[in-house]
């Protein structure tokens, strides 16, 4: 087979304060083979120093990455799962060049969906990056539109991509009771997965059309970036920086919650301030991380954060006594606590430590796509708010309400103007029920918790939809 390099991709230094990233000038070659996959990647890193014992670099990782480099370690490697691989060891800008880089570049990469960007993360004992994605374009949308997100064309949005493939790929948890949960059958249940559904129901009728992807809390937005998946619904906080420099789209509040601890019940801690000194379990890569850190320095509490990528893995180590408490969403902690080996013997503390609203999420260029997913939402809340159920929905079709006859798709172009049917509604009524149904069925009866906050906002709570109109 003869390969050709197709491309060279050089980045401008770093200047000024992007102090994360000095001395660091990598280069690409892409190799294409006749279908143009990946057949390898030679990194060739133009600062020597870079793996120089002084350099801020020089750790097991960054040795490892040099390795792959240099004994060819990309042979045959799919093209984007390749990218993401070699790019989460490494940054190849600042976040503040990153959106500016892709703008300029974009054009050079028709002949390949994906190019893929890096920005730089906190750290937390060395260094961390965090992937981020160039948007997906094609020879007829520039740069610049796909940029501003504002004119995408029809056929490359994602929600023509999902209908032309007639199935959804969605990320989820996948082993948080109440919000996305596999069986031993590999059914899944809880309120994400059936938002996942929500969606399915209202493009093809049929709820049976998503293919579940589980996602640890690390790589969900890498798996979203990336195209792995078309829509992520895994009890993922809704926070501005993952709105702008992690570049996704947040769909309405599904769920509204707040950063709990949990503890033994005969530890005899009862306030925050009782941990002083104390080891707390967490899961990497969320707000729950960071906010555990931001409320502890605030306090003036010592503690020590034993951080695991999973979460079986943190409630693991828990259940094993390795650490003096567990912190997450309260909802999750109520959720895997009836997973314990003897649940009546953990507590979850009263104080609550956060906001936490959990939405599902999209890529943030794709406007026609998030505009879809958010509207399926909205439906949900909708159709509790108009009292329409899974039960009733059939005696509303003939309804003379002119709201409810739009709202369903009886008249009007509400739907196919955003890309959908027009009976949307009445499809996710019908195979997935409203929002209340959904809360029921996955929250408030397996797990006994009480809308409170996520009861609509009719009736004191914070659901609100605007109008179909």
């Amino acid at each position: 087979m003869n390969v050709q390099s197709l491309i060279s991709i050089e980045l401008l230094a770093p200047q000024g304060d992007d102090s994360m990233v000095v001395g660091f000038e990598p280069t690409w070659d892409i190799y294409p083979d006749a279908e143009g996959d990946l057949l390898q990647s030679d990194f060739v890193l133009g600062y020597q120093d870079f793996l120089g014992a002084k350099s801020v670099f020089n750790t097991p990782e960054t040795q490892d990455m040099h390795k792959m480099r240099t004994n060819k370690y990309w042979h045959n490697i799919e093209y984007q799962r390749g990218w993401q691989m070699a790019l989460e060891k490494i940054s190849i800008s600042s976040p503040k060049k990153t959106e500016a880089f892709c703008q300029n570049n974009l054009k050079k990469f028709d002949w390949k969906r994906w190019f893929l960007k890096l920005g730089a993360v906190g750290v937390v004992g060395g260094i961390a990056f965090n992937l981020t994605g160039c948007y997906p374009v094609t020879s007829k949308v520039s740069s610049n539109d796909r940029a501003t997100s504002s004119n995408t064309s029809n056929s490359n949005s994602i929600l023509e991509k999902v209908k032309q493939r007639g199935q959804l790929i969605c990320g989820v948890n996948g082993k948080l009771p109440g919000f996305s949960f596999v069986n031993e059958s590999g059914t899944y249940s809880g309120m994400d997965a059936d938002m996942c559904r929500a969606v399915a129901a209202a493009l093809f009728g049929d709820t049976s059309k998503v293919e579940f992807h589980n996602q640890s809390a690390i790589n969900r937005f890498t798996a979203l970036q990336t195209g792995k998946i078309d829509l992520l619904a895994s009890n993922t906080t809704n926070t501005m920086s993952r709105e702008t420099s992690v570049g996704v789209e947040f769909a309405p509040t599904i769920f509204f919650d707040g950063q709990g601890m949990m503890v033994p019940s005969g530890s005899g801690i009862s306030t925050l301030e009782d941990f002083q000194g104390a080891t707390i379990c967490v899961t990497a890569g969320t707000t729950t991380e960071l906010n555990l850190a931001d409320r502890m320095q605030l306090l003036g509490i010592n503690y020590t954060p034993l951080v695991f990528e999973h979460s079986d893995a943190v409630y693991a180590a828990y259940a094993q006594g390795r650490c003096d408490a567990i912190t997450s969403d309260r909802s999750q902690l109520l959720a895997r606590r009836s997973t314990l080996p003897q649940p009546q013997k953990h507590i979850i503390l009263d104080e609550v430590m956060s906001k936490e609203p959990l939405a599902p999420a999209t890529i943030g260029s794709d406007r026609e796509w998030s505009n879809a997913v958010k509207w399926v939402i909205y439906a949900l809340i909708t159709a509790e708010e108009y009292g329409i159920n899974s039960e009733n929905i059939d005696t509303f079709m003939n309804s003379d309400d002119p709201k409810i006859r739009r709202f369903l798709g009886v008249e009007g172009t509400l739907g196919s103007d955003a890309g959908l049917p027009n009976d949307f509604a009445a499809r996710i009524i019908k195979h997935v029920g409203n929002y209340g149904e959904i809360y029921d069925r996955n929250i408030g009866q397996p797990l006994g918790l009480e809308r409170g906050q996520n009861e609509l906002a009719n009736k004191g709570g914070l659901l609100y939809s605007p109008p179909f109109r």
